[in-house]
């Protein structure tokens, strides 16, 4: 940490979090999620413990410049111990846009993993998943999608905004 970082008053530090963090989204295993309070484009993952934001970020890297970058939300920036990601932001969208088929390479089908972004679904939860089993294939394979044990869904949420 630099010197400059390690002299700042806490009050600044949390003025700084209060102004980057907007409204919250929501959250899971080891990390919340919020809107982006500089720039709604875009949200920040806040890690509180495990690897997932590291999983997400080497992620893009590995997908950003090849056909499957499409089914993703991009991940733009990462702090330095990797606590901190800030990616594109997806919006809602009604059940109806969801795709019946997805590339093998996407793993759980859960709505809320799931986002609107330039018109089209992509995974914007993918801190947990792994290449390791497909790869980037190009098969597909049925999408069977299911909702959060609360009943909720995206289609609430998009007709309420």
């Amino acid at each position: 940490m630099s010197k400059f970082l390690e002299d700042l008053p806490r009050v600044v530090l949390y003025d700084w979090m209060n102004a980057a963090l907007g409204q919250k989204l929501g959250g899971g295993i080891g990390r919340k999620v919020f809107v982006y309070g500089l720039n709604p484009k875009f949200v920040v993952k806040v890690e509180q413990q495990g690897f997932q934001n590291v999983i997400e970020w080497e992620m893009w890297k590995t997908v950003k410049n090849t056909p499957c970058a499409r089914w993703f939300a991009p991940a733009v920036e990462i702090s330095g111990l990797g606590t901190i990601l800030l990616m594109e932001r997806t919006l809602p969208a009604p059940r109806a846009k969801y795709p019946s088929r997805l590339p093998e390479f996407l793993g759980d089908c859960k709505y809320s993993n799931y986002g609107l972004l330039r018109g089209r679904i992509v995974c914007h939860d993918y801190g947990l998943m792994s290449l390791a089993t497909n790869g980037l294939s190009k098969r597909t394979r049925k999408a069977d999608w299911w909702d959060a044990g609360d009943g909720s869904s995206f289609d609430d949420k998009a007709k309420r905004e």
